[in-house]
């Protein structure tokens, strides 16, 4: 749905949407439209109003799909601003953030950032795709900290005792 690529301006997203640009009002209704408007045809008002409310609601779905296009970019600009360390440097660098605390920045309703990041994903430069819902796990820095630990083949007591070091505290 997002694609994130690092340009030598920064990094940059982009909506990935097969549609964009691609829906618009047919030009018959479009011409049939602009003649009723003119009050050049001899068409009943029945039809005429039929018309009328097509492509008002044509319009407003159209309007619509691209606020959402539009939204969701500048969703995805504000994450890369937010989390631009997750995006160079990986899952440790994670920075806490809610979608309470995004939408106040973008200036619209957590309800707005809800529905717009739900079932979406986001291609990191590194080509690999992503929830877009990883951006906004607290824990996975940790989770990270630990899978890396354990790699090391540490025990959990040595596990527990690096993640102290680290400032983190979880029982064992």
């Amino acid at each position: 749905d997002i694609a994130v690529t690092s340009t030598d301006k920064g990094l940059v997203a982009q909506i990935v949407d097969p549609m964009s640009g691609r829906i618009s009002l047919d030009q018959t209704y479009s011409d049939l439209y602009s003649e009723i408007a003119r009050k050049r045809t001899a068409m009943p008002e029945s039809h005429r109003a039929h018309i009328r409310d097509c492509i008002r609601d044509a319009r407003c779905l159209i309007e619509a799909l691209e606020f959402r296009g539009s939204t969701l970019g500048r969703i995805a600009q504000e994450l890369i601003n937010l989390q631009a360390d997750y995006f160079s440097a990986g899952p440790s660098a994670l920075k806490p953030l809610t979608k309470k605390e995004l939408a106040q920045r973008i200036g619209v309703h957590e309800s707005t950032i809800c529905r717009a990041t739900q079932d979406k994903s986001i291609q990191l430069p590194s080509g690999e795709v992503i929830s877009i819902e990883v951006l906004f796990d607290s824990a996975l820095p940790v989770k990270e900290l630990v899978r890396q630990l354990a790699t090391q083949k540490l025990s959990d007591g040595q596990i527990a005792e690096k993640l102290g070091e680290a400032g983190i505290q979880i029982a064992r």
